[in-house]
């Protein structure tokens, strides 16, 4: 775990600032929104996926977690928002040893941007430990609303290289975000089991099915943007 980068909204202008219907309708910087499929939305969160020949571009826009702090958990561990992105590419609704991946924003203190791991067996649960991503990127940013609200923004930029896309037209993918204050879980799938879930926790056949669109086309300034993680 790790605490939140936060990167507030830049501008000259006070009406430079986005509305939070601008936010719904063309996403944040520079996702392609209109392009995009939204795979799930509730009242706290939007998850949006879309792709380009050579990456896979998901936004999460969580609209009450506008507060970036971190802190030490009841362990003493330091904790802040942070993020997984649970990635299944066997077959069927059980987990797949080494095949399966986990991609994570902020996974722990000091490792900022967006890192990955191979689940190593199902039982008992293991996973590598998470390595920073050399080619794709991402990261947790906040942005200022014209209402004055903050909002907190999720982007992982994953190369479609690492998930064999030539193998596959589809993927299946589940969102888990953390918020250390407040103190808060969500996710894509609409779990709402246990109270302290893990994202081990939700079932794959609740994750959603993702299809590359194999004619989308993103401009390379578009991908630079959404791979920063400050």
């Amino acid at each position: 775990m790790m605490a939140a980068v936060l990167v507030p909204y830049v501008a000259s202008r006070a009406n430079d600032l986005p509305s939070i219907l601008d936010l719904q309708t063309n996403g944040a910087f520079g996702f392609p929104q209109k392009e995009a499929k939204v795979i799930f939305e509730d009242k706290q969160l939007r998850v949006s996926v879309t792709n380009s020949p050579k990456y896979l571009f998901i936004q999460v826009i969580v609209w009450n977690d506008g507060d970036s702090s971190s802190g030490q958990a009841r362990d003493g561990t330091e904790v802040g928002d942070f993020s997984a992105l649970m990635v299944h590419l066997g077959s069927g609704n059980l987990p797949s040893s080494m095949v399966d991946r986990v991609y994570f924003l902020n996974p722990r203190p000091g490792y900022p941007g967006l890192h990955v791991s191979t689940i190593v067996s199902t039982n008992p649960r293991k996973i590598t430990f998470p390595e920073k991503v050399s080619k794709g990127g991402g990261g947790i940013r906040y942005i200022e609303t014209t209402q004055k609200a903050r909002v907190r923004v999720d982007t992982y930029v994953i190369q479609l290289k690492d998930l064999k896309k030539g193998e596959m037209d589809s993927v299946n993918l589940c969102y888990v975000g953390d918020s250390f204050k407040p103190e808060f879980r969500f996710n894509s799938a609409g779990y709402t089991g246990i109270s302290q879930y893990l994202q081990d926790d939700i079932p794959i056949g609740q994750y959603q099915e993702v299809a590359f669109d194999k004619n989308a086309n993103i401009e390379a300034n578009t991908v630079k943007d959404l791979m920063k993680y400050r």
